[in-house]
């Protein structure tokens, strides 16, 4: 049952009497009994699989065991077991010089008269040429390996012998073979990943996945751009919208939610004192423990890449962030693997989804360069970006009005509208929409407007003391004027809450004006970045001192408040609102923060901010965009508004009457110019990006 049960419970309770069972015996009989227990499940048939990597901690036991009796036979014949574990692990081979050189030093002083069963004897000659090789003894991995031909491959199974050429095929001492090592591994690895992908299991997938394209990339082999592109996809898909993701469960939804109360106390609350924040994170761990993750792939419906058309006349850029891992000893070890640098893969997928690879490109050197424009605002950097994110692709997007760009990691927070040289400027030139991965292209679109939620200007405290809470007047002008466009109701002061939200899931827009925050967190727990993405609405100052008002809860909508609700026809989301389009990542460097989270829920499209914004100009820019709105579908209208913008200094702005009304309102942080031009001064132009969500494909 503990071999091959799938029920934890059962697996665990059974386990547990044999253990019982045998540990009742002095050392020897319970070394004899382990070794006896693993031949006998090694020696059997039938239709189940056994699981070798349960059965080779079992042989390690013995192993174990064995070393601490005088019997040199049972030290042999655990040790050959333990080795024959191993071997019928699948894609295990480079894991065994290591186990070799650790358990069979003493082979070589060993009687070589053994002559026991016919395939532990092959085993034993195994044993020798792994150790051999792992001493780089050339002259003697030859000796045996010609023995090995001549003795021992002519009357063994052809199972062994298709596992033998694989094995020799790794050996650290063939240096002019490297070709064919290259060439096995990459077999090993890709039919690992397909085994694993067609039956159960996501995180050895996703696993996988990075190391077979951190192989690919390193060793640029050619025709194999669309195979290793529908990998790269497949993992970002996953990872967006799958792994990690317990929300398919009504009992782990309520869990979630206790778990998303105590995770906002831990970051927002004051004056809690240590043992009250012990207290906290113990519950919170013993709440995770309750939640049952399922990340059968069967469970889904996996996409494939022909389910989706790159739209005519559009492209799609596709980076993917992976590590370099160090491959100079040749063994491919799945542990401990070196990092050597951190890279991009970068693709080009046109209409008619033909893929295009280009070299990859050094992912520390973009972050130098990111970092140092945002430091310096030296333009010399974009340049820079510009020749390494866009120029290899030129040839390609020159003719095309749309952009599709899916970053990865750090490149999710880029705004690629800033890039631009002597010749060419992104923002201008193309329409830009940012996706997760290539399933969540779709054809720009027109939205539905019946049925808008427009949310401005919270009160953000009531009955606390209104000094130094920063109220954005500019932005109920903003709702109020919008919503007289879409001939719609707005929600400002105390009615700007939760509870107006989460009455509204039905609605096709929703706008939001008021504050966002991102808090900084230290901690790899997988909920807190959707609990450190937020927006404030009523009542927050309320809560946050410890006057919390019932009505309006905590006064915050967090990323993870986003992913417990689902918008069944929502068509665009736009947060206006500092900072909205900025998040944290999970383990495998995926982002995860508001945008993420509506998209999560069902909302087709989001308009959020990358940085900071001046309220009276982000004001004047949704009103444009909304104008644009009713005429282009959304990433145009999007569009048009930034290229308008960029165009407009202050005098052209202070012209019309409404726009001149929202800048008296304004705060005066910075005094322009008439012949200046605020909307790029103030980045707001470049701040804005357009994400489209595929949502999931159930």
């Amino acid at each position: 049952m503990f071999l091959y049960s799938q029920d934890d419970i059962d697996r665990k309770h059974y386990w547990k009497e044999i253990v019982e069972l045998i540990d009742y015996y002095d050392i020897y009989q319970s070394a004899l009994l382990y070794s006896n227990l693993v031949v006998n499940n090694l020696d059997s048939s039938g239709t189940i699989s056994l699981n070798y990597k349960r059965l080779s901690k079992i042989a390690k036991k013995a192993v174990l065991l064995a070393d601490e009796t005088i019997d040199e036979h049972l030290k042999l014949v655990a040790r050959l077991n333990y080795l024959k574990c191993l071997v019928k692990q699948y894609d295990c081979y480079e894991e065994l010089n290591d186990t070799i050189i650790k358990l069979f030093s003493w082979l070589d002083n060993f009687n070589k008269s053994y002559n026991y069963q016919q395939e532990d004897y092959f085993l034993y000659y195994m044993c020798k040429l792994f150790y051999a090789d792992g001493r780089r003894d050339k002259k003697e991995v030859e000796k045996l390996k010609n023995y090995i031909h001549i003795n021992l491959l002519p009357v063994v199974s052809p199972v062994l012998k298709e596992e033998y050429e694989i094995i020799e095929s790794t050996l650290l001492v063939e240096r002019n073979n490297f070709d064919e090592i290259i060439r096995e591994k990459d077999r090993l690895l890709n039919s690992s990943i397909e085994n694993i992908y067609n039956h159960i299991d996501m995180v050895n997938y996703l696993g996988k996945t990075k190391e077979y394209i951190s192989f690919v990339s390193q060793y640029k082999k050619k025709g194999y751009n669309e195979n290793i592109y529908r990998y790269i996809s497949i993992d970002k898909y996953l990872t967006t919208y799958y792994y990690g993701n317990y929300l398919d469960n009504p009992k782990n939804i309520e869990i979630g939610h206790l778990i998303s109360g105590l995770q906002i106390r831990l970051l927002y609350e004051q004056n809690l004192d240590k043992k009250k924040i012990k207290t906290i994170k113990e519950e919170i761990e013993n709440l995770n423990e309750k939640i049952e993750y399922n990340y059968s792939s069967n469970k889904y419906r996996i996409p494939y890449l022909d389910d989706i058309e790159i739209p005519n006349n559009s492209c799609l850029l596709d980076y993917y962030y992976y590590y370099e891992y160090d491959y100079s000893k040749v063994n491919f070890s799945n542990t401990n693997k070196i990092i050597k640098s951190s890279r991009f893969a970068f693709y080009l997928v046109e209409s008619g989804n033909k893929v295009v690879r280009f070299d990859d490109i050094d992912a520390d050197l973009i972050a130098e360069y990111v970092d140092s424009f945002y430091n310096t605002s030296n333009l010399i950097y974009l340049d820079k970006l510009f020749n390494l994110l866009i120029v290899p692709a030129l040839p390609y997007i020159e003719k095309c009005e749309t952009l599709y760009i899916s970053p990865d990691c750090f490149l999710s927070e880029f705004s690629f509208e800033l890039l631009c040289n002597d010749y060419h400027n992104l923002l201008e030139e193309f329409i830009i929409i940012y996706v997760s991965s290539i399933f969540d292209v779709k054809s720009d679109f027109y939205v539905s407007i019946d049925k808008p939620l427009i949310i401005a200007n919270p009160e953000y405290a009531i009955n606390e003391k209104k000094d130094g809470v920063n109220y954005l007047r500019c932005t109920e002008i903003e709702a109020k004027y919008i919503a007289k466009l879409l001939k719609s109701h707005y929600f400002v002061s105390e009615q700007a809450n939760k509870k107006i939200l989460y009455e509204n899931c039905n609605t096709t827009i929703i706008h939001f004006s008021t504050h966002g925050d991102l808090e900084e967190i230290n901690s790899d727990d997988y909920n807190l970045p959707l609990i450190a993405s937020m927006i404030v609405l009523t009542g927050f100052y309320d809560w946050k001192n410890d006057n919390k008002i019932d009505e309006y809860d905590n006064g915050i909508i967090t990323a993870q408040d986003i992913s417990f609700l689902t918008f069944s026809a929502l068509d665009l989301v736009v947060l206006s609102a500092c900072k909205s389009a900025q998040g944290n990542y999970d383990e495998f460097n995926r982002f995860k923060g508001l945008r993420w989270a509506f998209g999560f829920s069902g909302a087709k499209s989001c308009i959020t901010s990358l940085f900071e914004i001046d309220e009276a100009f982000a004001a004047i820019f949704m009103i444009i965009f909304y104008q644009n709105l009713i005429i282009y579908p959304v990433a145009h209208a999007l569009h048009e508004t930034k290229k308008k913008c960029m165009d407009m200094d202050l005098a052209t702005i202070r012209k019309n009457k409404l726009f001149n009304h929202i800048l008296k309102k304004r705060s005066k942080d910075k005094i322009f110019k008439d012949d200046e031009y605020p909307f790029i001064e103030e980045s707001i132009i470049f701040s804005f990006v357009c994400n489209f969500n595929g949502g999931k494909y159930e």
